[in-house]
């Protein structure tokens, strides 16, 4: 788990890509899913209420403080560790609440659900305004590359998204991607 710091709070998520954290542009958040505030070992944490049990059969000691929307996290923004830099929470409703923490940060030049979870919010402003974020800030997202992938250029999120003509975020296809 990485760990991004939400006022005096954690959201953590889970990642096989540690390295990917320099790449970071956003958070995902699932607004129609239930998040909890807890203590986790002690430490204050923000999470999927599904993942409280996995942390419970982890040996995690868990102490849920309160239940809420994830729309409640939306337009607020949360502290990147590596740059300091304070970064938009969005909302993501491919975001699953029962994998890992359900929290997603994000790096669209490198995942595919990412690059296209960020075009989709664009092309619904009314939507980003129902939270309260100017779709400007949104339009202003620019992918970070980091690794280079044999075949692609810097964004390989991007080009494979558009080599395959992935729709929207519920496209079957991002996985593929």
């Amino acid at each position: 788990l990485l760990k991004f710091q939400l006022d005096n709070t954690f959201l953590p998520a889970a990642t096989f890509r540690p390295e990917t954290i320099y790449g970071v542009t956003n958070m995902f958040i699932n607004p129609e899913a239930t998040y909890v505030e807890a203590k986790v070992d002690g430490e204050g944490w923000i999470i999927s209420k599904e993942a409280t049990v996995k942390l419970s059969e982890q040996l995690r000691k868990v102490e849920m403080l309160r239940e809420f929307r994830g729309a409640e996290l939306i337009g607020k923004y949360f502290l990147d560790p590596i740059s300091k830099r304070k970064l938009p929470i969005l909302p993501g409703w491919f975001v699953d609440p029962n994998s890992a923490t359900g929290v997603v940060y994000s790096v669209p030049a490198h995942a595919p659900a990412d690059w296209i979870a960020i075009k989709d919010l664009v092309a619904k402003p009314e939507e980003l305004r129902k939270y309260g974020i100017r779709p400007e800030a949104v339009k202003e997202i620019k992918p970070i590359s980091l690794i280079s992938v044999e075949g692609y250029g810097d964004y390989p999120a991007v080009e494979i998204v558009e080599q395959m003509g992935v729709k929207d975020q519920f496209d079957p296809k991002v996985n593929e991607a």
